[in-house]
């Protein structure tokens, strides 16, 4: 189970998602032999430069008024 009370180590998941693209590339470049990433490593790289930004949810409502 999650602990949610604790931030999440982002260092640990950089670390983590590295070695399984990685891991993933390996694999993939066994099955195949052109030089463009599979599908695997194409999605672990997506997640890899994937941003999330924590804004005020406030500043996007519109006001409706009758």
């Amino acid at each position: 189970m999650v602990d949610l009370t604790t931030p999440p180590n982002l260092q640990n998941s950089d670390i983590l998602l590295n070695e399984l693209f990685e891991e993933v590339q390996k694999w993939e470049g066994t099955l195949s032999s052109r030089g463009t990433l599979g599908r695997g490593a194409a999605a672990v790289q997506n997640l890899m430069q994937t941003k999330v930004n924590f804004r005020n949810p406030n500043d996007k409502l519109i006001i409706v008024t009758e």
